[in-house]
């Protein structure tokens, strides 16, 4: 079959942009600006714009403005377990209201709970009863690829049936919808839900489901067992930042396709897993090959010269070197990549649009800012953002961040 672990981007491309669009050759003149959010974090922000918002382990939802320079916001309290797991942030039509707002979701062993980032108001959105346990991490459990996925109308997560079983849940933010529990997989251990294209994926070292909200129907397979997914950050092998998860699901030529990073017999790669015909096929990934999930929940691999976005069509590429452990981020419209610098410390951030190749590039200087702490990047018309972890005594979330609109008007 056609490999379809395409480049995304020419990364020597240096075509000049038209006029009236973007085109920043001088930023690396330009220094970026630094904020810290006070705390402990196990998982990397969230970014909505020019926003970012994140969890510390006391519960504490902080976010802040990148562009304005304002001061942390404490937005609300969720349990402390729902910072050792993925969030998500969605427009929710609140109750009572005609314009939609958007809301920040977290989930723990025993609920999922919102707050709003219009109001501050918290709910909680569902709560487990006697005996029951959602599949996701607790305090004490690591950071383990699980948490809550969500669309404007409905939040979905993995529950425990039983003893050896995990199912997906799926309700609605207004409550007035039923909760279904439309798939269950064998497996005690879960990896995701992940939600790309309408279809949400959930992974055991047993089973992959994938469930599609376009029918409402779900399939399942067996995994091979020369394969292991990974389900927590390893050393050696597929490098993941903080906050990503190596899954997702794709519509391929023959069907469904779930896409699970891994290890067969030891060697690093993708399952490419063709649910409904029941078949599979694995693929390496290059040496220290670094995964991330872009915004539309699609999986982005950088290794050595290339950038890929998993399950679509080939590009064209060229030969560039791009800075080892260090994630890139794809959109619409951008493409931001780490490019090795050639000083411990230096970063080096080559932003691309689209079918036009290198229009700016941004440097700064952290030796905190690193393969093991990075947690997050963003790229828009408007901003770009970095963020990464402080580690020993002086914890919290640091983020470099550029505004992109203030420097073209200066």
């Amino acid at each position: 079959m056609q490999n379809r672990l395409g480049a995304l981007f020419c990364r020597r491309c240096r075509a000049q942009s038209s006029h009236g669009e973007l085109n920043l050759p001088d930023l690396d003149k330009v220094d970026p600006h630094f904020t810290v959010l006070p705390g402990d974090f196990r998982r990397g922000p969230l970014f909505l714009h020019s926003s970012l918002y994140a969890v510390s382990t006391d519960g504490t939802l902080q976010g802040i403005s990148l562009r304005d320079n304002a001061a942390v916001r404490t937005l609300g309290r969720m349990d402390p377990a729902s910072a050792f797991n993925q969030s998500v942030m969605v427009k929710v039509l609140p109750k009572g209201s005609t314009q939609p707002g958007w809301t920040y979701v977290g989930i723990s062993p025993q609920k999922v709970e919102a707050i709003s980032l219009v109001t501050g108001e918290g709910k909680v959105l569902y709560e487990v009863t006697v005996g029951g346990e959602i599949a996701v991490n607790s305090v004490s459990s690591g950071t383990r690829f699980r948490g809550v996925a969500a669309t404007g109308h409905l939040f979905l997560f993995a529950e425990r049936a039983g003893a050896d079983q995990i199912s997906l849940v799926v309700c609605g933010f207004s409550g007035k919808l039923p909760i279904e529990r439309p798939m269950t997989i064998d497996g005690t251990v879960v990896m995701g839900p992940v939600l790309s294209d309408e279809l949400v994926a959930l992974c055991s070292p047993q089973a992959v489901g994938i469930y599609d909200l376009r029918n409402k129907k779900s399939v399942q397979m067996q995994l091979p067992s020369s394969f292991e997914p990974l389900l927590v950050r390893k050393q050696g092998g597929l490098h993941l930042p903080l906050g990503s998860i190596p899954l997702s699901a794709v519509r391929g030529a023959a069907g469904l396709e779930a896409w699970i990073g891994g290890e067969e017999y030891g060697i690093p790669g993708f399952l490419i897993a063709e649910v409904e015909l029941k078949r599979w096929r694995f693929e390496r990934t290059p040496r220290e090959a670094t995964v991330s999930n872009n915004l539309d929940g699609t999986l982005c691999v950088a290794a050595e010269d290339e950038i890929r976005i998993l399950g679509t069509k080939k590009w064209k590429s060229d030969k560039v070197s791009l800075q080892a452990g260090m994630p890139a981020t794809v959109t619409e419209e951008f493409l931001l990549a780490f490019e090795e610098s050639g000083r411990l410390g230096r970063h080096h951030l080559s932003l691309s649009k689209r079918g036009r190749g290198t229009v700016g590039s941004l440097t700064f200087e952290d030796p905190e800012c690193r393969g093991e702490t990075i947690c997050g990047t963003s790229v828009s018309s408007s901003s770009v953002g970095v963020a990464y972890l402080l580690p020993g005594i002086d914890k919290g979330l640091k983020v470099a961040h550029w505004d992109l609109e203030q420097t073209t008007q200066a």
